[in-house]
C-alpha cells in the first residue's frame, strides 16, 4: 500500500534556497514571490517552518 504524500510542492530545491537567501537579506514575502515565481503563501510557509518544508521535498524525492 502506498502512503499518501499530499499535494506535490509548487517549488523546488533551488527556489527554496533562493527564498532563504532573500529572506536573510530582508526582502518581503510579496517581493520574493514576484521575484522567484512562487505563491506568497508558500514563501510564508518556508519562512515559518523551514524544517517541515525540507521534509516535504524529501518525501517527494525532490530534495
Amino acid at each position: 500500500m502506498v502512503k499518501y504524500r499530499g499535494r506535490k510542492p509548487t517549488f523546488d530545491v533551488e527556489q527554496l534556497h533562493r527564498t532563504h537567501e532573500l529572506l536573510a537579506m530582508g526582502w518581503t514575502p510579496s517581493a520574493i514571490s514576484a521575484e522567484i515565481g512562487i505563491p506568497r503563501a508558500t514563501v510564508y510557509r518556508i519562512k515559518d517552518d523551514p524544517a517541515k518544508v525540507v521534509a516535504l521535498l524529501e518525501t517527494w524525492g525532490i530534495a
